[in-house]
């Protein structure tokens, strides 16, 4: 079978397969507990002002707990079962105002020269 003539897909199907995928990540995500469901949303929440209000002085990272990195950030910053905004070896946890994070972040970027 020639690759440069495959038939393009018809964009119906790829309408079905997304509903598919979100249907599968709705029941993927209400396996978990409610309390890990409540920590993601107030991290995005979080994570998402910070990239609204620093759109290019800023690059936002993930880590997990579970992975070797987030084991040894949890160590170093004691952060103990809960999420934890680490910003220049500041660490920020559940209970944090925007308005702290915001200005931490702030000056973080000033003192690299970056704003």
């Amino acid at each position: 079978m020639d690759l440069c003539c495959r038939k393009a897909p018809d964009p119906l199907s790829l309408v079905g397969e997304e509903k598919l995928l979100r249907e599968f990540h709705q029941e993927q995500m209400s396996e978990y507990p409610p309390s890990i469901l409540e920590n993601q949303r107030v991290a995005e929440s979080l994570f998402g002002r910070l990239l609204e209000d620093f759109p290019r002085g800023i690059a936002v990272e993930v880590v997990g707990q579970d992975t070797f990195r987030g084991m040894y950030l949890s160590w170093k910053h004691h952060v103990r079962g809960d999420f934890a905004i680490l910003v220049d070896d500041h660490t920020f946890g559940r209970g944090t105002s925007y308005e702290t994070l915001k200005t931490t972040v702030e000056e973080g970027l000033r003192s690299k020269g970056l704003v």
